[in-house]
C-alpha cells in the first residue's frame, strides 16, 4: 500500500525534469547536508574527474520545491518540443534545491562557462488535485515503510531531532524517495533483505559517501577495514563476506546514508 501510495503522491507533485543555470538553485543552508571537514566534496571531485558528472542520470537529478504560482508566473520553458527543455526563471529568482548540494558545489567548481547547466525534477507545493493524499512523515511510517525497528544500523542516526528536520523541511517525496535509495542501496549490496538486520552503525558510517568504483582511495579504505573485520562485522561467514565485497566494490556513486543527507 505504502508504494501505491507514493506513487500517486509524486505523480500528483512532478511537474516534469528540465536544464537550468546552477546559478538559479539555491540550498536551505539550516536543512541541507552538513560537511565536517570537505571530504565529501573532495571525493566527489576526484569521482567526477573519472567519469564525469553523469548529469542526465535520474539519481543525479535535483529535486526543487516550487510554489502553483511560481510555476506559472516566475518561470518559462524554452526549447519545449526538447526532450530535456531549458528553463528559464526570473533574474533575481532562485530555485529551492532539496538534495546534492556537495554535487552542485563541484559542478560550480569544475563545469567550465557555457556549461554550467543541471537537470532538475520541479514539483508544486500547490494546486494540485485536493483529493490526492499528502504524506506528512512521521516515526510511525518511518518504521513501516523502511523497518527502521529490522535495519537498526542503516537508520542508527535516525532520531527525533532527524524527524523533527524532516517534517520542517515540508517536501515529504524527495525525502522520503531518498530514503528509498539508502534502502535500495544497503537491500542490493546485501544481496536482498535476508541480511539488512545485519549491518552495523559502524560499517554504515565507514560507508558513508564512498564510491569504490571509482575511487581508488575509497577502494582501499574499504578494503583495508573489511580485511580488519570491521566492515559488516556482524557477517561471519566467509561466502556472504565475499559476496558483499563483490558487490560493494561495483558500486559507482557516492553510498547515500543519512548522514549524506543532512
Amino acid at each position: 500500500m505504502a508504494e501505491r501510495e507514493l506513487y500517486a503522491y509524486r505523480k500528483s507533485r512532478f511537474v516534469r525534469d528540465a536544464r537550468v543555470d546552477l546559478l538559479h538553485l539555491c540550498f536551505d543552508t539550516t536543512f541541507s547536508r552538513q560537511m565536517d571537514d570537505g571530504g565529501i566534496i573532495h571525493r566527489l571531485g576526484k569521482i567526477v574527474e573519472i567519469q564525469g558528472f553523469l548529469r542526465l542520470r535520474q539519481e543525479n537529478h535535483v529535486p526543487v520545491i516550487v510554489s502553483a504560482f511560481d510555476l506559472e508566473h516566475r518561470m518559462r520553458l524554452r526549447d519545449e518540443a526538447e526532450s530535456l527543455p531549458w528553463l528559464e526563471v526570473d533574474e533575481n529568482y532562485r530555485l529551492q534545491a532539496e538534495d546534492h548540494q556537495s554535487l552542485i558545489d563541484v559542478a560550480h567548481r569544475k563545469l567550465g562557462p557555457g556549461n554550467q547547466w543541471w537537470v532538475i525534477d520541479i514539483y508544486v507545493t500547490a494546486g494540485v488535485d485536493p483529493g490526492t493524499k499528502s504524506w506528512k512523515i512521521n516515526g510511525g511510517q518511518l518504521s513501516k515503510m523502511f523497518h527502521v525497528r529490522r535495519e537498526e544500523g542503516i537508520w542508527a542516526d535516525m532520531s527525533i531531532g532527524v524527524l523533527h528536520k524532516l517534517k520542517a523541511m515540508r517536501c515529504d517525496e524527495p525525502i522520503l524517495c531518498y530514503l528509498q535509495l539508502i534502502r535500495r542501496t544497503f537491500h542490493d549490496l546485501m544481496g536482498g533483505s535476508d541480511l539488512l538486520p545485519q549491518v552495523d552503525a559502524i560499517t554504515v558510517r565507514m560507508l558513508t559517501s564512498r564510491a569504490p568504483k571509482f575511487s581508488e582511495q575509497d577502494l582501499k579504505f574499504l578494503d583495508r577495514e573489511i580485511k580488519k573485520g570491521l566492515l559488516f562485522r556482524k557477517i561471519q561467514d566467509p561466502q556472504q563476506r565475499n559476496d558483499i565485497w563483490e558487490q560493494l566494490k561495483d558500486i559507482e556513486y557516492p553510498i547515500p546514508t543519512l548522514k549524506t543527507f543532512f
